[in-house]
């Protein structure tokens, strides 16, 4: 091989489409997976006619906190030992480009499974809240995301928190472990079995009721409002020093969250 080439390397998620390059077929579908390339030479490839460029100087600042940057952690290897996602992968903000111009633009960490997890199975105890109006859907994502910690990673204790923020410190509501009994069919019924309402975001409340009940996986689904109150829960999570993880789940019919082209349900309500 010629070394002064760039080497162009295609990063499979998943080990099937793995073989499929390295045998050479369905080259059309493999063509649709991330490409980085090895080398800094970037610009003699010949096969692509643009070359996107990190500003490297920035990138670190841009970055999202992670949890050790807060708490110790002691990563483990992760139960999904296929379809994992590389913690340095992103997704850009912009999609347009010009021909003869610089581009610029921000990016995010891409989402998904990682090879190395932060909490161990066993030892995690979850909650799983709906917030906002109702979508299309909601109840599969509820459905699903249980049984992913249930049947994938192994965690034994999952709960639903009851009618959206006000659940977590509200005396008239309960908070109840779910099982694959209470989830098996209700993706089959339209609303969110949870409840759901607007508003009742109190971040001290919430926090001292995460703190209380001891969970360290949140998984909130909603709208604009409602992951600006989950990052407001994430700062204080930090500020407190937890283990805590805050998942924000986007959920909108009006499509009016930045950064997804939809969510779950959009189209069902258009």
């Amino acid at each position: 091989m010629d070394d002064s080439q760039p080497i162009l390397r295609r990063l499979s998620t998943t080990d099937q489409l793995k073989v499929l390059l390295e045998s050479g077929d369905n080259s059309d579908l493999a063509e649709d997976l991330p490409k980085f390339l090895e080398v800094a030479n970037a610009r003699e490839n010949k096969n692509y006619s643009k070359v996107i460029v990190g500003n490297e100087e920035l990138t670190e600042a841009f970055l999202p906190a992670k949890l050790e940057d807060w708490v110790y952690v002691d990563y483990i290897p992760s139960p999904v030992k296929s379809a994992c996602v590389s913690t340095r992968e992103t997704v850009l903000a912009d999609i347009v480009c010009h021909t003869q111009r610089q581009t610029v633009t921000r990016e995010y960490l891409r989402s998904g499974p990682r090879r190395n997890i932060a909490f161990v199975p066993s030892g995690v105890k979850a909650a799983i809240v709906t917030c906002g109006g109702l979508c299309p859907g909601l109840n599969t994502v509820v459905r699903e995301i249980y049984m992913t910690l249930k049947n994938i990673y192994g965690v034994e204790e999952v709960y639903g928190v009851p009618f959206g923020y006000c659940g977590f410190y509200s005396p008239n509501f309960e908070i109840k472990k779910l099982t694959e009994e209470i989830v098996s069919y209700v993706h089959h019924e339209g609303g969110s079995f949870l409840g759901s309402s607007r508003g009742g975001h109190d971040t001290q409340m919430i926090v001292d009721a995460i703190e209380d009940y001891g969970f360290n996986h949140v998984y909130i689904i909603g709208g604009d409002g409602t992951h600006r109150g989950a990052i407001k829960l994430h700062e204080e999570v930090m500020k407190r020093g937890l283990k805590v993880a805050i998942v924000g789940i986007p959920k909108t019919i009006d499509n009016d969250i930045a950064l997804i082209d939809k969510s779950f349900g959009f189209d069902t309500a258009v």
